[in-house]
């Protein structure tokens, strides 16, 4: 039996290399739909035909590896003598943290 032709547009496809991407760098659902030239719904829809997981769960395990690269670049600046990284990356990894004066020590300044 012949299948009847389909009507309307053939689907947009995500590329889903392109996609991972745009998770890794933090875009937002609309910021993808835009992108993509699709509604959010359809995105939504179609990581889950592709993955079998819900939209949030998909990005938030991208976004992840997003913030890897993230630490890494931080890391190599402050390695290469960038003095506000290390000392940002000193309070937030090591603890350190900037000295407090009483207010009778500043007076004594």
């Amino acid at each position: 039996m012949a299948r009847p032709n389909k009507v309307g547009r053939k689907p947009l496809e995500i590329d889903w290399e392109e996609f991972d991407k745009l998770c890794a760098i933090h875009c937002t659902l609309e910021e993808m739909a835009v992108f993509f030239g699709m509604s959010p719904d359809t995105i939504e829809k179609r990581v889950f035909e592709t993955y079998g997981v819900k939209f949030t769960d998909h990005v938030k395990y991208k976004r992840g590896l997003g913030k890897i690269s993230l630490r890494r670049a931080q890391f190599q600046a402050g390695l290469k003598g960038s003095v506000p990284m290390l000392i940002w990356l000193g309070k937030q990894i090591l603890d350190q943290k900037e000295p407090v004066l009483e207010l009778r020590e500043l007076k004594e300044v």
